[in-house]
């Protein structure tokens, strides 16, 4: 059996149907000049998709009416401002549906002005499926979601994060897995584990992978973790149902396809007074600071949206105590306390032959720069313990 590629919706299931609570994944850094490999990610972000795929289409086929009002319908392709122009349209009556082919924009046809063609219908379909996945769901009881809480799908280690994912908000709390090929060619998920944070507890509920591409998302529909429903205390830690998961439905040979984690429950349990400060700091900044200042001019500073979403950095840039401060906590859940030499912050950024994961675009390549970057990160890692 072959992994089977798909570049359209080919199940029913999709991630606005499955719980709202989205994961964002930690990429750790691309930085320098030194490094080695193409360090560009596909950006299948929600606007990225609008602004390369959909946005031409729309303005060529609608913009000439609707860059203003006509008669009771308002304006949603306002010059220079589409994006915001169509998302707000009527408290996001073109993206808050169940599905693409559910939105008035497709649904729409032939009127006053004319339909979609096949090319333009894919190009916005693409773009309301990322919507879907990254907004709330418009599902009683569903929980809102994250914004496009995807990394790679590549062989490699995870580490997602849950420093910005409400109700949790801890850099400490975090899912880590493993990822690669089995002998089928399916992917297998191994080493699936929920750590909490000093902060609170965490209980999840029916956790579920989905991929996004640049043209659809969609849940895997293996659902072996349909009877999870784990708590874990403060600093604990736990295997998420047998630990492994095998997908059965991943799209392979395709760069822009991402791996994200939706919940139907995510909520706080036990939830600990305490406040979270680096007890290192002076090892984290000038030092360490430095070099990640390159990740965010490079890809985690904003010009990559999702891996400013992953791991956000702009505030390495920040000349004020407080910000790198802040940054250092937003950076704790990227460090293993026990064995510095394994935190992900680390093996993402060096060689795979060196211990490193292979599933990131940076790598240094100048053995004088994975030692220093190594030097840096162990010795924080290890002064936080």
């Amino acid at each position: 059996m072959k992994l089977v590629r798909l570049n359209k919706i080919s199940t029913g299931l999709r991630i606005s149907s499955l719980g709202g609570a989205l994961l964002t994944l930690a990429i750790a850094p691309g930085c320098n000049d030194s490094s080695s490999g193409d360090m560009t990610q596909p950006d299948v972000s929600p606007t990225a998709i609008f602004e390369t795929l959909a946005k031409p289409q729309l303005v060529q086929s609608c913009a000439n009416c609707h860059d203003r009002p006509q008669g009771s319908v308002a304006t949603f392709l306002a010059e220079g401002t589409e994006y915001q122009s169509i998302t707000n349209y009527e408290n996001g009556k073109f993206i808050n549906v169940p599905g693409a082919n559910q939105s008035v924009l497709l649904a729409k046809g032939a009127h006053t002005g004319p339909a979609f063609e096949p090319d333009q219908y894919a190009a916005v379909q693409g773009w309301i499926e990322a919507e879907i996945a990254a907004r709330p769901s418009n599902v009683n009881g569903m929980m809102k979601s994250a914004l496009l809480p995807t990394a790679p799908i590549t062989t490699g280690d995870f580490n997602m994060n849950f420093g910005n994912e409400a109700p949790i908000n801890d850099p400490q709390a975090n899912i880590t897995f493993h990822l690669a090929p089995d002998s089928s060619n399916f992917y297998r998920v191994s080493k699936l584990t929920l750590t909490a944070g000093p902060t609170t507890g965490i209980h999840i509920k029916h956790p579920k992978f989905y991929f996004i591409t640049n043209s659809a998302s969609f849940a895997d529909p293996a659902d072996s973790l349909g009877i999870v429903d784990l708590s874990v205390p403060a600093n604990g830690s736990a295997t998420i149902g047998t630990g492994t998961v095998l997908l059965t439905n991943a799209p392979s040979n395709d760069p822009n396809t991402r791996i994200g984690i939706a919940f139907e429950s995510l909520t706080q349990s036990m939830v600990q007074p305490v406040q979270v400060a680096c007890k290192d700091f002076k090892d984290f900044n000038p030092a360490l600071v430095k070099d990640l200042q390159g990740c965010a001019a490079t890809c985690h500073g904003g010009r990559n949206g999702a891996a400013t979403s992953a791991y956000d950095m702009k505030l390495s840039t920040s000349t004020d105590m407080a910000m790198l401060m802040s940054f250092c906590v937003s950076s704790l859940g990227r460090i293993n306390k026990q064995d510095p030499a394994k935190s992900i912050l680390l093996l993402q950024a060096i060689p795979q032959a060196q211990g490193g994961t292979a599933n990131h675009p940076f790598k240094y390549s100048v053995a004088a720069d994975i030692t220093r970057f190594t030097t840096e990160v162990t010795t924080w890692a290890a002064g936080e313990k």
